[in-house]
């Protein structure tokens, strides 16, 4: 990385001749640049979670409910998008930063909002599974978003709780078959006995 030799060749010179620059002036574009970088893969990676919801339906009793209401945050995110579509300026030119820094924040601000109604969903279908197995399907259709922060947090409880669960499961069955291990298995009185292992 071109800053890392930078202050390692800073730091030979100031032995020899003390150098007193500051990165901020050297690489304030490169900085912006990378900074603008990472705004627009945080916007694609967005656009590819978020295109996902589309797919996405909920089952239970509630399920024509929340479907309809991930059909409305899917739509809300993309005309959030449909913003940057109209921008008529290279986003990737960080002199015209004004332009795209004044879409991005209150872009990111919508993003919150719709994470935050994702979770809603997320949880009204976590609470109308009633099986271990229905809720680990919810939450591996749902997989893209548990990396946005504003989405992993919440559900890390949720997470956490259908582990238990899932352990509680493990320990009945675990105690099914001790039990039933010494007894031997169960067969008919008509079948013979090698019929049940």
């Amino acid at each position: 990385h071109k800053q890392n030799r930078y202050a390692e060749y800073r730091t030979k010179s100031q032995e020899k001749n003390p150098w007193n620059m500051r990165n901020d002036v050297i690489f304030s574009r490169l900085d912006n640049f990378v900074s603008r970088c990472q705004d627009i893969v945080c916007l694609v990676e967005t656009a590819a979670q978020y295109s996902e919801v589309a797919h996405v339906f909920v089952g239970g009793t509630r399920g024509r409910t929340l479907t309809t209401s991930l059909q409305n945050i899917h739509d809300d995110f993309f005309r959030a998008v449909r913003v940057f579509e109209a921008i008529e300026v290279d986003v990737m030119d960080v002199s015209e930063s004004s332009t795209f820094d004044d879409l991005y924040f209150p872009f990111r601000i919508v993003m919150k909002e719709l994470d935050r109604r994702l979770v809603c969903v997320l949880e009204q279908a976590f609470e109308g599974c009633p099986t271990v197995s229905g809720r680990f399907k919810l939450l591996s259709s749902f997989r893209p978003f548990l990396s946005r922060p504003g989405v992993a947090e919440p559900m890390k409880l949720k997470g956490m709780s259908l582990l238990e669960e899932y352990h509680k499961d493990l320990q009945s069955v675990h105690q099914l078959f001790i039990s039933n291990r010494t007894s031997g298995p169960r067969c008919g009185n008509n079948m013979p006995p090698a019929s049940g292992t």
